[in-house]
């Protein structure tokens, strides 16, 4: 329960920290972008459980580096779709609002989806141990 407490403080605290640093020098939803990508991708990997609980399992069967490398695969692919999602809107002429809701929704669930992906990998890794 406290790490899951400390990965949401630290991801939510990264993510509005860094959108709204970047909201300064580039459009809001190509900052949402990256700031809630980076954000989500720390929140998984402190947290570890991707909401099954068992966060002590994930960092008990990955290595730090192998847990930096998830961090990177998770937050760079949502960062890439994020902005990818961003430009879409720019081009569709969504309204600010509307594309910071999208912006945000698809980033996050886009880096749960990657960090999910490595799920099976690391629990059958435990299993073999």
């Amino acid at each position: 329960m406290i790490r899951r407490l400390a990965a949401l403080v630290a991801g939510l605290a990264l993510a509005a920290g860094l959108s709204l640093a970047l909201g300064q020098l580039l459009a809001l939803r190509y900052a949402l972008a990256i700031g809630v990508g980076v954000g989500t991708g720390v929140f998984l990997i402190v947290d570890g459980s991707a909401g099954a609980g068992e966060g002590w399992l994930y960092h008990e069967a990955r290595p730090r580096s192998e847990r930096i490398v998830d961090f990177q695969r998770s937050a760079g692919v949502a960062v890439g779709i994020g902005l990818l999602v961003a430009w879409t809107t720019a081009v569709a002429s969504v309204g600010r609002i509307g594309a910071a809701l999208v912006v945000a929704v698809t980033t996050i669930i886009v880096a749960n989806l990657v960090f999910l992906y490595q799920r099976p990998a690391y629990e059958q890794m435990l299993e073999d141990e």
